[in-house]
């Protein structure tokens, strides 16, 4: 396969534009407008020489064609996995599969046997990144790759990348001896908060108080409040997120855990998602059908119920999805980031993990009058607040806040891309410009 060498340091072509002479002003001004590049080799006064680059225009330091490189590389990092990847990476169908973003190891899921990925380039980058190198990738329908570890994952792919099957980069794993498998985090996400430890993440749900519940995990929006006890994240909070409307996922991260209950309530709360970016230099294709769409997911894991009089935990936000190609096509695909459901309160039930079917992700019951967890968040409706416990002064046994929405953004050569109606998102979307050097 031609390799491209990738050189100088990462540069935005966001913003480029241009002022032809024979405008108003005149003035032949060099700049981008999209994939087109304007010079004026006669000056200021000269005629504008306007090309169409066959990559990027990149604006800076100067308007120029250049390459683009993936989000969250630059060419130091990335030029000698390129030289090193060699190969193709197809999962075979006919079985699931686990990839550690801490090592790189890929297994058949259950079973521990190691696949060989020979040909092949990983390597770890801060923040709590990982990058494996490929000349394709291929995960087939009817087969899901589960990430665990602690890492948010970029795969790039000299060639294409075809995804048919199920990529499941929610919570879920087991946090030393307590088999908390709630509380852990998705790769690249935040763990939900426990007794006497604060949920981690950019945004994470603030345990509860008295015997009220935590609070919901933030990322793309807010946590619910939890019952009586716990605030959500504030608005500068949600900034350490990088909460702007056009959030390109650089660093790549996930959503936030959830805030536990509160003290003696043993009710964690749920892990954030974790984050996963495909990065095609070629084709970026995610096809499946109508019953069994092509899957990236990435949902908040529902926070616990209380045991005794206390406070559920907060649900886990949405984590992030980035995707990018010279070419991308969705079709009949599901891209999932939404929150999971606060744990209930008093002995209540734990809150649900956000769906894989984009569902609102049910806050847990509770008993006794006391108070029920917040449904985390989708598209149509924020994550819930959990409700106020009915005993113990109005206190008693608040229910978890539920998790906010996660992150999706979509980059193009031409900076524009319309998501089809086949395609199931639940996210903060955004679309951009791949980075161009």
């Amino acid at each position: 396969m031609l390799r491209s060498v990738l050189a100088l340091s990462l540069l935005s072509a966001a913003g480029c534009t241009f002022s032809p002479a024979g405008g108003d002003d005149g003035v032949c001004t060099p700049g981008c407008d999209g994939a087109a590049l304007t010079t004026c080799p006669g000056g200021a006064t000269g005629e504008p020489v306007v090309e169409t680059c066959a990559e990027v225009c990149v604006a800076s330091p100067a308007p120029h064609c250049g390459r683009w490189m993936p989000s969250n590389l630059d060419a130091a990092a990335l030029d000698p996995l390129l030289t090193e990847a060699t190969a193709s990476l197809a999962l075979a169908p006919g079985a699931d599969y686990a990839i550690n973003t801490d090592t790189g190891a890929i297994t058949v899921a259950g079973t521990g046997v190691a696949v060989p990925r020979l040909g092949t380039a990983f390597a770890l980058r801060e923040p709590k990144m990982a990058v494996l190198v490929v000349d394709d990738f291929t995960l087939p329908a009817g087969v899901t790759l589960t990430g665990t570890g602690t890492r948010a994952l970029i795969v790039v792919a000299e060639g294409d990348i075809e995804l048919d099957g199920v990529l499941d980069f929610g919570p879920g794993c087991v946090i030393g001896a307590e088999g908390d498998t709630k509380r852990c985090a998705g790769p690249g996400g935040g763990n939900g908060g426990k007794m006497g430890t604060v949920a981690q993440g950019c945004a994470g749900g603030h345990n509860g108080a008295g015997e009220g519940g935590g609070a919901g995990g933030g990322f793309g929006t807010k946590g619910g409040l939890g019952g009586l006890g716990s605030s959500a994240a504030t608005a500068d909070e949600l900034d350490n997120c990088g909460n702007t409307a056009a959030n390109p996922l650089v660093p790549l991260i996930g959503g936030s855990g959830g805030g536990a209950g509160a003290m003696m309530s043993m009710a964690s709360g749920g892990g954030g998602g974790g984050a996963v970016q495909l990065s095609a230099f070629g084709r970026l294709r995610l096809a499946g059908t109508a019953t069994d769409r092509a899957t990236i997911y990435v949902g908040g894991a529902g926070g616990q119920g209380s045991s005794g009089n206390h406070g559920g935990g907060g649900g886990g936000a949405g984590g992030g999805i980035l995707l990018e190609g010279a070419t991308v096509e969705l079709v009949e695909a599901a891209l999932i980031a939404s929150g999971g459901g606060g744990g209930g309160g008093r002995g209540g039930q734990p809150g649900s993990d956000g769906r894989f079917d984009g569902g609102v992700a049910p806050g847990g019951t509770s008993t006794g009058g006391a108070g029920d967890g917040g449904d985390g968040a989708v598209n149509a409706s924020p994550a819930e607040n959990g409700a106020a416990g009915g005993g113990g002064g109005g206190t008693d046994g608040g229910g978890g806040g539920g998790g906010g929405l996660g992150r999706i953004r979509i980059n193009t050569t031409s900076g524009q891309f319309t998501v089809p109606t086949s395609t199931l998102t639940q996210g903060v979307l955004s679309t951009g410009r791949v980075p161009g050097v």
